[in-house]
């Protein structure tokens, strides 16, 4: 499936030719509709018949980022049958998170600079070495686990348990939020979804009975 960024987005959402091709990826021998939604269009989950997941986006109420869902597509995909995926960027987490990370990296401009000079062309590994270096900064300035449930709640209350799950990107970014940095970190989702009285039925659905869901719908 193709990237896509700000400046690939229409306007007025899908073409024609773009709702009469909502993208079907096939994922271990079954097809399974996916799609990345954006504030401009509720479009493709009202062309498809199967459930849609929004694998990495988070609630453009809490943080306004055109990765993350308005409340119309929220409950587009509701009516759809779909699942939404909280990514656990702090992008799309906390709205405040971007200006303080663009201040953080001019501060260690010299640093970052100095990186790059050393890993030239090599720029996955010169990626991941500023990544480690700038994590202590980092740490005084990311959103909490707290703020990513606030965004899995959000979504729970708007349009029912059986549409919202994890994307966490723990593979993907820079630096995850405090207390869910890693995988490993899991059990500390599970006991915040506790604490705010999810039941074991409810926690489970968010874990991935979800998924499973759209999984098995989709593949038959």
């Amino acid at each position: 499936m193709a990237s896509i960024t700000r400046k690939t987005i229409r306007p007025h959402g899908l073409s024609y030719l773009g709702s009469a091709n909502v993208v079907r990826v096939k994922v271990i021998e079954s097809d399974e509709y996916c799609l990345s939604f954006f504030a401009h269009t509720a479009w493709p989950i009202m062309v498809s018949n199967k459930p849609i997941i929004a694998s990495h986006s988070s609630v453009y109420n809490i943080c306004p980022h055109f990765r993350n869902l308005k409340d119309d597509q929220l409950y587009a995909i509701k009516e759809n049958g779909g699942v939404v995926f909280i990514n656990f960027y702090p992008t799309y987490i906390d709205s405040t998170f971007a200006g303080k990370e663009k201040n953080m990296k001019e501060l260690n401009k010299p640093l970052i600079d100095s990186l790059s000079a050393i890993y030239g062309k090599n720029i996955d590994a010169g990626w991941y070495k500023v990544s480690e270096e700038l994590n202590p900064y980092y740490q005084s300035i990311v959103p909490t686990l707290k703020d990513v449930v606030d965004h899995i709640d959000y979504v729970k209350n708007l349009i029912g348990i059986n549409h919202v799950g994890i994307g966490a990107d723990w593979d993907g970014v820079e630096v995850l939020p405090k207390n869910i940095e890693h995988i490993g970190k899991l059990p500390s989702l599970t006991k915040e979804l506790i604490d705010r009285g999810y039941s074991k039925t409810e926690i489970k659905k968010v874990l991935g009975e979800n998924f499973k869901r759209v999984f098995r719908e989709v593949s038959q």
